[in-house]
C-alpha cells in the first residue's frame, strides 16, 4: 500500500506555505480596504472568522496552520464590499465546510474552497445579487428575451 502525497519533499511545512500566501495577499487585502472602505475590511474580517471558526470545529489539528484564513481571505475577495457581513461569515464557513472538509481536508479537495463557495451562495440566491439589486435588471432581460423570440409569460 502507498501512502498519500507529497512523495517529494521541500522541507517546508503547511504552516509556512500559508504564510507566505497570507503576506502575497496582505497587498491585495489592504488595496480592497483603502479602495473600497471599511465595508470591504468588514467583509474581510467576517469571511476569514467564518472559516477560521469551521476550522475550529471541524478539525481543531488543522485550524493553526493558516489554510482556513488564506481560504477565508480569498472568499473575501470574491464578494463585492457591499455584501452583508453574515453573508460573509456564512460563506467562509461554507468554504470550510463544504469546500474543504466535505472532501477530506487540505490538499484532497476537489474544487477550490473559496470559488466553491461563492458558487453555491450565488446558486443558492443567498447571494449579493440576489438582495434585491438586480431583480429588476432580471426582470427586463427576461422581458427582452419574451420580446425576441416569443418564449411564453412566465407564471
Amino acid at each position: 500500500m502507498t501512502t498519500t502525497g507529497p512523495f517529494i519533499h521541500s522541507g517546508q511545512t503547511s504552516r509556512k506555505i500559508m504564510v507566505m500566501v497570507l503576506v502575497s495577499l496582505a497587498p491585495i487585502l489592504l488595496a480592497a480596504v483603502v479602495r473600497y472602505g471599511a465595508g470591504a475590511g468588514v467583509v474581510i474580517a467576517c469571511a476569514v472568522a467564518g472559516a477560521w471558526l469551521t476550522e475550529l470545529v471541524l478539525d481543531r489539528a488543522q485550524a493553526f496552520d493558516c489554510s482556513a484564513l488564506v481560504t477565508g481571505a480569498i472568499f473575501a475577495l470574491l464578494l463585492p464590499p457591499t455584501t452583508p457581513w453574515w453573508l460573509a461569515l456564512v460563506g467562509g464557513a461554507v468554504a470550510i465546510g463544504i469546500g474543504k472538509h466535505a472532501f477530506g481536508g487540505l490538499g484532497c479537495n476537489l474544487f477550490n474552497p473559496a470559488a466553491l463557495s461563492r458558487v453555491l451562495q450565488t446558486g443558492s440566491r443567498m447571494g449579493p445579487a440576489a438582495a434585491g439589486r438586480s431583480g429588476g435588471r432580471r426582470r427586463r432581460v427576461w422581458r427582452l428575451c419574451r420580446s425576441r423570440c416569443g418564449c411564453p409569460a412566465r407564471a
